[in-house]
């Protein structure tokens, strides 16, 4: 899915106006290039990828050269990645620049630990040393990244570095590994690949610690160098963390832009430290305050245009077709390697029909195969989770995300563009709450919190804690919220209006005082205007030294908001109405909307026979109510279709490996060993892979010379073999190696079968 801020700078660079129409960036002869014929049938795709380059060169040339400019330049003051334009280079040979105090202690510095490299200097940075001031985000200001020592690198593993350091917390008051037993290794060695009858080999490393149960308190979560004391691979003399004593305060944002952008990876490599310092950050708020929509104008609506005309349009910038790989190079493999759709877990639904339950993918792949385009009904789409429209498509092209192939040259990435314009406005108010719609969390048992029996503050603090535990966060979600990048953008900004009736209101009140004032100096151009267009075209600025108020007139008018009542209901008619009169009817007094003994809808009835605006929003309004009232029908008819989720096992693990085993023994009764050679295979064993191997092999080799004749011996005996391990420890791989060689043993006698259990 593009981001708003990339779709925007697509747009930019496409230099689109008003007025321009769409279909000329594809085609301009109608005849090399795609063509919609009167049938909506598929034309192809013709030499679009050479008339897109000639067409837009400059274009394409711009936007790589933007996209090239990464982040790769490190500035020797703050060591933060910058882009080539934002920084400047430094030469320290020039004696009589860079004389300043600040600029002397950070090049003795940069000499001491940077060596002579080519230096970079950030545009933030380079004011501040000239003015002979340290910045606060510069590495002498307690940010410095030291060098992980050899013993540290490894910690992961017991190898020999590590031992080192598992001898020096020997002698702790509560230690956390010790030497195993020989029982403690005879357990152990049960998870490791050997012959019944073989004699176990010498301790390795991993056999050689155990785990201890450390019975100490623990480490307190509002420990002040948490950071440091719990990251010893990123702070490997326990110094330079978050709460370093400093000449210059750090913001805690500030000191994660530093970490998280610093030219030694090793902090942004680390998730746990990333979501280390999200967690902190949320605990910190939580202290202080206990889609993109691509737009072209003069596009056909559904519902009220020709659907010939809504197909044609939409097939002039929308496609599925699989270009040609000698024409289109370029567009063939971006589409094949981006825009292809494989079915996994992810999309995989079960929905129950009346002959009972079946799997499909929840995105409608594969998609039904045209060859003319097809309009269908909107809201019978939306409750079926079928596509409004269908393009022309081949059996080939049945796994194809629409594209747009201009987008698609510049984005080089998976795109999903669907057209959107019809004219009940269901679809719109669909998609809408599509994606504001809340993240995904499971906050079932916060509300126990509430109740407990404990102070408001606990409750405060134990109900924002397991409000953070239950929402889902991702590794890229976490960096953008740390370095401050905004998750969402939007092209317009809206404004909340409070429409509710005044004894409903929630605001914050003004004194008796302050409200006459205001009225008093309100100026008079503004007399006439009502509340809607107030809020939309004025902001206030100041007040003039007669105490007048100042409205400065924006440029870029601002969205109104406001809570949508429902006048089908008893006890929101008199709210809905009082609302649109509130917004569209010039007021002084707002006790003068209505007529003593007037009730809101009839003084409504009065002011809609004058007022077009009033008369206009009201018609918005209730399309909008039609849109929700479909959606809620849709959403019902679709609940109605999902089928139950199974319930769960009480041993998800042990049925993983169960589920594994019987996949491996599946694919092997199969005699699916891949597309590599046995050689290939041998050659990736590791050493106790190898040994059960040549053991097999051998045994094999052995009964395949009693079946030639070759050997007459009477010492053949069928071979008996145990493997165990937990995942991933390569048992299925060597089955399927073992399978390979006894197929080409055994190639001329295909018939022949060699029973292989698999032991999980």
């Amino acid at each position: 899915m593009l981001s708003s801020g990339s779709v925007e700078e697509l747009i930019k660079y496409l230099g689109l106006q008003e007025e321009e129409d769409l279909p000329k960036l594809f085609s301009e002869d109608g005849e090399e290039h795609a063509i919609v014929s009167e049938d909506h049938s598929s034309p192809g795709l013709g030499c679009i990828e050479s008339h897109l380059r000639i067409t837009h060169a400059d274009l394409m040339a711009e936007l790589q050269s933007n996209f090239q400019d990464d982040a790769e330049f490190p500035c020797c003051c703050c060591e933060r990645l910058c882009r080539r334009a934002a920084v400047s280079c430094v030469d320290f040979s020039n004696v009589t620049k860079y004389q300043t105090a600040s600029w002397l202690a950070l090049k003795a510095h940069i000499l001491k630990n940077s060596g002579t490299e080519q230096l970079y200097i950030c545009k933030y940075c380079q004011p501040f040393l000239n003015k002979n001031t340290m910045p606060a985000r510069c590495v002498l200001n307690g940010l410095f990244t030291e060098p992980v020592p050899d013993e540290l690198k490894s910690l992961d593993a017991l190898n020999d570095a590590a031992k080192k350091v598992v001898e020096v917390v020997d002698k702790a008051s509560s230690k956390m590994l010790e030497k195993a037993s020989v029982d403690d290794i005879a357990a152990l060695q049960s998870y490791t690949i050997r012959s019944l009858d073989q004699q176990r080999s010498a301790l390795m490393d991993v056999e050689q610690y155990k785990m201890l149960n450390v019975k100490d308190d623990p480490i307190q979560s509002r420990q002040t160098h948490l950071d440091v004391m719990c990251f010893p691979t990123l702070f490997p003399s326990g110094q330079f963390g978050e709460f370093h004593p400093r000449d210059k305060p750090v913001s805690a944002s500030e000191y994660a832009k530093s970490r998280l952008l610093n030219k030694d990876p090793r902090f942004r490599k680390d998730p746990q430290y990333i979501f280390f310092l999200l967690w902190q950050q949320e605990m910190r708020q939580i202290s202080a305050g206990i889609y993109n929509v691509l737009k072209s104008t003069g596009a056909p609506v559904i519902g009220k245009s020709n659907p010939k005309d809504v197909l044609a349009w939409i097939q002039e910038r929308i496609t599925c077709k699989i270009p040609d790989a000698t024409l289109n190079p370029e567009l063939h493999a971006l589409v094949t390697k981006y825009q292809m759709h494989k079915c996994t877990d992810y999309c995989k639904r079960r929905r129950k029909l009346k002959s009972g339950f079946i799997t499909t993918c929840r995105f409608g792949f594969p998609r039904d195969c045209t060859d003319i385009a097809v309009l269908n009904p909107v809201e019978e789409c939306l409750k079926s989770r079928k596509k409004i429209y269908c393009l022309p498509r081949s059996v080939q092209e049945c796994r194809v995300n629409d594209y747009n192939p201009l987008i698609l040259l510049l984005w080089k990435a998976n795109m999903d563009i669907q057209f959107t314009a019809e004219s009940s406005l269901t679809l719109a108010h669909y998609v809408t709450g599509y994606v504001t719609k809340a993240e995904k969390s499971n906050m079932q048992d916060v509300w126990q919190e509430v109740n407990a029996n404990s102070s408001i503050y606990s409750k405060l603090w134990s109900f924002g804690i397991r409000s953070l535990r239950s929402r889902e966060c991702g590794l890229y979600e976490a960096s953008d919220l740390l370095l401050g990048d905004h998750l969402t953008e939007k092209s317009v900004t809206v404004k909340w209006i409070d429409v509710a009736m005044p004894h409903k209101r929630k605001r914050r009140l003004k004194s008796h005082t302050q409200l006459v004032e205001m009225e008093k100096n309100n100026p008079e151009e503004l007399e006439n205007v009502c509340l809607y267009d107030f809020v939309k075209w004025y902001a206030y600025s100041g007040t003039r030294d007669n105490g007048t108020r100042v409205y400065q007139k924006l440029q870029k008018p601002i969205l109104p908001n406001h809570k949508l009542f429902d006048p089908s209901i008893e006890n929101q008619r008199e709210d809905y109405y009082h609302s649109l009169m509130l917004l569209f009817i010039p007021f002084r007094d707002e006790s003068n909307l209505t007529a003593e003994n007037e009730t809101a809808e009839l003084a409504f009835n009065r002011f809609i026979v004058e007022n077009a605006d009033l008369s206009k929003h009201h018609e918005k309004l209730q399309a909008l109510l039609k849109a929700q009232t479909a959606v809620r029908k849709i959403n019902e008819a679709r609940q109605e279709q999902e089928a139950p989720a199974p319930p769960a096992e009480e041993n998800a693990f042990f049925q993983g490996e169960a589920k594994a085993a019987m996949e491996d023994v599946f694919h092997l009764n199969e005699g699916k060993s891949g597309t590599e050679t046995v050689e290939d295979r041998v050659a990736k064993l590791n050493a106790d892979q190898l040994r059960v191997f040549k053991n097999v092999i051998d045994h094999l080799s052995h009964q395949r010379h009693h079946e030639n004749g070759q050997c007459s011996c009477t010492n053949i005996t069928p071979l008996c073999m145990f493997m165990s391990g937990v995942g991933w420890t390569g048992k299925s791989f060597l089955i399927h190696t073992i399978r390979a060689m006894v197929n080409d043993m055994w190639k001329d006698k295909p018939e022949s079968t060699i029973p292989i259990t698999n032991g999980a």
